[in-house]
């Protein structure tokens, strides 16, 4: 029996600037008050398509996605995403409400992956806790006898087990 086990963590780092999609829509969602249904709707009624327009100004500007990425997620072509953020830069500019709330939505999104950022990082140390562990009981149980593996234990009449 061969056992190879190869456990990679590595650190991401943490750039308080930039922010997944999920969590710039759970944000505008919540500055905005729209249901994400409706925002990732094909409706067109104003007070969905100016979070949208949110959305994918944020989507372009503070996250490493595409357009066509940022299109993916929304369902939309990636042109419909340029004129989307286009529109979201102009109502920035003439608009100070929409801005007020364009920039409130940034700041919980940063938020809302901070949070995502803290417990994935705490999921990593449990694994890495119990795969620690697991080695440990595995090299005390275990031991290489020639090129086999003999386990002690386990058994009722005290025999050794051979992998």
């Amino acid at each position: 029996m061969k056992v190879d086990v190869k456990v990679t963590v590595t650190d991401m780092e943490e750039n308080t600037e930039e922010f997944t999609m999920g969590s710039a829509l759970k944000a505008v969602c919540k500055v905005f008050e729209v249901r994400e249904d409706d925002l990732l709707s094909p409706h067109r009624a104003s007070y969905i398509t100016t979070p949208r327009f949110a959305l994918m100004y944020l989507g372009c500007y503070m996250t490493n996605n595409s357009t066509t990425t940022v299109g993916r997620f929304l369902n939309r072509d990636h042109t419909t995403i340029i004129h989307g953020r286009n529109r979201a830069s102009q109502l920035r500019r003439t608009n100070k409400a929409f801005a007020e709330r364009l920039e409130q939505s940034e700041e919980l999104a940063i938020e809302y992956d901070r949070q995502r950022r803290q417990k994935l990082n705490k999921y990593k140390r449990e694994i890495e806790k119990r795969m620690e562990t697991a080695c440990q009981r595995v090299a005390k149980t275990g031991q290489l006898s020639g090129d086999k593996v003999v386990f002690d234990g386990g058994d009722s009449d005290g025999q050794h087990r051979v992998a």
